[in-house]
Order: C-alpha cells, then sequence, then structure tokens
C-alpha cells in the first residue's frame, strides 16, 4: 500500500509506503538504489516474501529475513 506523498529529489523518486508487515511508515527510493538493494536475503526467503506481501517490507522487517546487509 502506497501512500501518495512522493518527492524528486537526487537520488530518485522518494515514496512514502506503509510496511506490509508491520503497517509502519518507510521511505523507499525509485530509479536510483533503495537501501533495500543493500539487504541480503536468500533465494528462498524472498520467494516467501512474494508469497507473503504484495509491497515492500521496511529496513527492520525486511532484515528479518536475510543474513545481512552488504
Amino acid at each position: 500500500m502506497n501512500k501518495q506523498e512522493t518527492n524528486e529529489n537526487e537520488g530518485g523518486k522518494r515514496v512514502i509506503k506503509v510496511c506490509q508487515q508491520c503497517k509502519q511508515e518507510f521511505e523507499c527510493i525509485i530509479n536510483e538504489g533503495c537501501w533495500c538493494e543493500k539487504v541480503v536475503v536468500t533465494r528462498d526467503m524472498l520467494k516467501q516474501i512474494r508469497r507473503n506481501y504484495l509491497d515492500c517490507l521496511c529496513k527492520t522487517c525486511l532484515k528479518s529475513y536475510g543474513p545481512s546487509e552488504n
């Protein structure tokens, strides 16, 4: 579920989203390397996330699925 707050700043389009798991708001950066690209999850965990959620998870929830951050 996306909120409709967006900003075009250096680093890409910033969108405020609501985490599909914990329902907390967080910032997503579209087109220019979002923070989520640095979170490492296994292929199996990614499949599980995609089965359970239609949109993004916040950093805390996403990191709970993976071993580390690059």
